[in-house]
């Protein structure tokens, strides 16, 4: 029986997590928020991403979002019994994700090929740092490590500074993107066909995927892709600057129609009508010159001057906002990008919110994560068709863990 407080597109299906730290946990994350039931799966300890991060009050608060929707079960997946629960959970699930090394969980007797004997529609999603095969198959990967062997990390930062890092799991990010992604193009063949499949997802495979456009530059013109800064090559205006009171705004002025909006808004519409920078080669040809009257004029200028003068000529800019000028921001706000969330140890938290927004079906933001093990119990009864005290007879043989907290938020 579904929980009726599940709202969203995928509210009739059902997810099984056994993935940790962080992309196959994102890609659980997502299909969650749309309303899918995800049973995570974690060993007794929790999942390692609970310590990662901030913490309040003891509770780990990335996640808090990151496990948010989610119902969390603990099981030891190294005894047999742990593993067949694994199997009496999917055989009415649509979906797994998974990160174990690749033939970990062929080895344990829960792999796609023997999971699919026992439900032939189910769709795993694998999450690995270098794929199922190939020469680096069972090279450990994280994140941003594949990032790096991906090319992606060459690309960040300053060129004339080491490379470096975006302050959030990127890669990771991009990875639980194409994983929820690809497990519904999968979802809708298994409908179709009644056969589900493996998904192959590697981290550096994700990120590399963002180097698309410069992957033809390299093959006919042996053009290798560098570190830029803010400003994106030959692509002019497309760079940040610096007002009087030192606020940074990025502003998009290299097609032609915004390029003269722009010149106009600084009160130099002679430059919109110049050959030498009223088209886009020329501008590049010529943008020294461009660059320098810009600078000038936000030195001259601060940002709440700008801000007003671009809005009132359309221009196209934004403002590099630091969280607290987020959490001040209305349209934040009215977009419900920052909603309160229950919350068993921390009463409420604001969380990000919904992504994308379903506007027919719309996810809902139920709870933040719950205590390792708190489902268990329930899940094993409801789903496993144990009783009670075959549940008890499993924890106390360290088959499962039970949290049984009282008077919590997530109840």
């Amino acid at each position: 029986m579904f929980d009726q407080n599940r709202t969203g597109p995928l509210k009739a299906y059902r997810v099984i997590e056994m993935a940790s730290t962080a992309a196959g946990p994102i890609c659980g994350r997502m299909m969650a928020d749309a309303g899918a039931e995800v049973i995570k799966i974690e060993p007794f300890s929790g999942d390692p991403i609970r310590t990662a991060g901030k913490q309040n009050k003891g509770k780990g608060l990335y996640s808090a979002s990151l496990l948010r929707n989610k119902d969390s079960i603990a099981v030891n997946l190294k005894s047999v019994e742990g593993r067949a629960i694994v199997k009496k959970l999917v055989g009415d699930a649509d979906v797994v994700i998974q990160n174990f090394l690749p033939g970990k969980l062929d080895a344990w007797g829960i792999g796609y090929k023997q999971l699919s004997k026992i439900n032939p529609a189910i769709v795993m999603v694998s999450v690995s740092g270098y794929g199922q095969s190939g020469p680096l198959r069972d090279k450990r990967g994280y994140g941003v490590i594949c990032e790096a062997f991906s090319g992606l990390r060459h690309i960040i930062g300053d060129p004339d500074r080491p490379p470096a890092r975006v302050a959030m799991a990127m890669t990771d990010y991009i990875t639980g993107i194409y994983g929820a992604m690809g497990a519904m193009m999968a979802l809708v063949n298994a409908k179709d066909t009644g056969i589900g499949q493996e998904i192959d997802l590697a981290l550096y495979e994700a990120a590399f995927s963002l180097l698309e456009t410069h992957v033809p530059n390299y093959d006919q013109l042996g053009a290798i892709v560098n570190r830029v800064g803010p400003a994106l090559p030959d692509s002019v205006v497309n760079n940040l600057y610096r007002t009087r009171d030192e606020v940074y705004l990025h502003v998009q002025g290299s097609q032609d129609p915004g390029f003269a909006r722009l010149m106009n808004a600084i009160g130099r519409p002679d430059m919109a009508e110049d050959e030498r920078y009223m088209t886009r080669r020329a501008r590049v040809t010529n943008s020294e010159y461009v660059e320098q009257t810009l600078v000038a004029w936000f030195t001259e200028h601060d940002a709440a001057d700008v801000e007003r003068i671009f809005t009132d000529g359309d221009v196209t800019f934004g403002r590099i906002n630091t969280m607290d000028k987020v959490f001040e921001d209305p349209h934040f706000h009215a977009r419900d990008m920052l909603p309160k969330v229950p919350d068993d140890v921390l009463g409420e938290v604001v969380l990000a919110g919904l992504v994308p927004k379903f506007l027919g079906t719309p996810g809902k933001l139920r709870h933040s994560a719950k205590p390792i093990g708190f489902d268990t119990e329930r899940v094993l009864t409801d789903f496993c068709g144990f009783s009670k005290d075959e549940v008890s007879r499993l924890e106390t043989e360290g088959v499962v863990k039970c949290a049984r907290a009282e008077n919590s938020a997530s109840e």
